[in-house]
């Protein structure tokens, strides 16, 4: 997937992307012994299933794609097939925050979706699930101003990262032991979780070309350790939930398959991922 470096400034992300009981009754001396069992029709959102959809992290973020874990979720499985993503999917909705939820993947043990841009930052929420006329007990997450999550390359949060390396005067490809980088080549990150931008872009909807929405919270990235010049940050043209950051690769990194590369905002800092250099 080659793009000059004018796209990469502008934020394109070139079509890369990459979850016993007893009951008595009226005075009387009768009983009933016996299991208590959930309804196969109740939803569950397990105790601390609510996560970062890069990175697994338990805070989340205005803007960003989550997954949600537990039973009963869905009747069936079903993914979006257009944007801007619908907030109710196969006779799933999700509330945060009593706002509901873009959808983009339900199924019965997960979904993926993505968290309104207007709740308050560094607040705890309730999230319910809501699947036909049952509702689930509310999960309570906190939701940061940002927490970045940066994607990776085997789905899991670890490991290399999802990144573009590019050379000032050649093609753009993702970055590998077989493809590193060096000092002054430009790193596209793929990520999520860096909370509100701006112009505002309606929660779910793809963001535009033009123009492009910039992080409202300031976002820095290390490499090694070093910091990175940073060139933009923002969302990513044509997609929902994911955001770019691109930065120029520091001089000074001892050559390595695996180098540690981190996105912070607001304060969050992601998980590392690492990145070839060479």
């Amino acid at each position: 997937m080659g793009r000059d470096l004018d796209a990469a400034e502008r934020g394109d992300a070139g079509g890369y992307h990459r979850a016993g009981g007893r009951v008595g009754h009226g005075g009387g001396d009768a009983a009933l012994t016996g299991a208590v069992a959930a309804s196969t029709a109740t939803p569950i959102i397990v105790a601390g299933g609510i996560l970062n959809a890069a990175s697994g992290a338990p805070t989340i973020a205005p803007g960003a794609f989550v997954s949600i874990y537990g039973l009963n979720l869905s009747g069936a499985t079903y993914v979006t097939p257009s944007t801007p993503y619908p907030t109710l999917l196969g006779g799933t909705q999700v509330l945060l925050g009593g706002r509901p939820m873009p959808l983009y993947f339900t199924s019965n043990h997960q979904i993926n979706a993505i968290v309104p841009y207007d709740l308050t930052p560094n607040s705890a929420q309730q999230m319910m699930v809501q699947t036909g006329l049952a509702y689930s007990q509310p999960e309570t997450v906190t939701v940061g101003a940002a927490q970045p999550g940066v994607f990776t390359q085997n789905l899991s949060g670890t490991g290399a990262g999802d990144i573009v390396g590019q050379k000032p005067s050649g093609m753009a490809a993702v970055n590998t032991p077989a493809n590193p980088a060096s000092a002054g080549d430009y790193l596209l990150i793929f990520c999520t979780g860096l909370g509100t931008v701006s112009p505002a872009v309606a929660t779910g909807a793809a963001a535009p070309m033009s123009p492009l929405s910039w992080t409202d919270n300031k976002v820095t990235v290390t490499v090694g350790g070093k910091d990175a010049q940073y060139l933009y940050s923002g969302l990513a043209p044509g997609w929902v939930g994911l955001y770019q950051v691109n930065v120029v690769v520091p001089s000074g990194i001892a050559p390595s398959p695996n180098v540690p590369l981190v996105v912070t905002a607001a304060g969050a800092s992601s998980w590392p991922v690492t990145v070839a250099i060479q």
